[in-house]
């Protein structure tokens, strides 16, 4: 696996060795292949000040759902993005409401984001951010301003609020 994805982002190789087989076994221990198509895992190379270039494990939203799903104690994890347009309609407390109607026009600003997991004992839990509480953590990230958050930013919205959820 680990030479799959060196061969897949060939940046991997000129990382230290150990961060490499560090964040493979990592990923070997929670069961999640990385760099592959179904997007569970990423093998990602980072600038380290103190140690120069090194391999970071960086789980991605589907990994996460796969990893609360093989918990046990989820019955239902999702995750979705409103858009400008979309019926929405959330309220905390005892009795937590939750309703979003998609209207289908995926050009529509990003206004929300929300996951949602069900326990199979009973119950659930809802986390609802504002894009603005998005922006703030994509604007500590390392990878704000280029990668996954320009190619794929209402993925790494969902992501972001699996995160919280999880």
């Amino acid at each position: 696996l680990l030479l799959t994805a060196g061969n897949t982002n060939p940046d991997l190789f000129t990382c230290d060795p150990m961060s490499f087989l560090a964040a493979g076994v990592a990923a070997a221990q929670l069961g999640l292949e990385p760099n592959d198509a179904r997007g569970l895992a990423y093998l990602v190379p980072f600038k380290d000040k103190r140690r120069g270039k090194i391999v970071q494990l960086i789980i991605g939203y589907r990994g996460l759902v796969e990893l609360a799903r093989r918990s046990g104690q989820i019955s239902t994890i999702q995750a979705g993005v409103v858009r400008e347009g979309d019926l929405f309609d959330f309220s905390y407390g005892v009795e937590t409401t939750f309703k979003h109607i998609p209207k289908g026009n995926f050009k529509s600003k990003i206004t929300h984001v929300w996951a949602l997991a069900k326990f199979n004992a009973g119950g659930h839990q809802l986390e609802v951010m504002t894009i603005d509480e998005v922006e703030a953590i994509r604007s500590r990230s390392r990878a704000g301003q280029n990668g996954p958050w320009v190619t794929d930013f209402g993925e790494m919205c969902k992501k972001t609020a699996l995160r919280r959820l999880c």
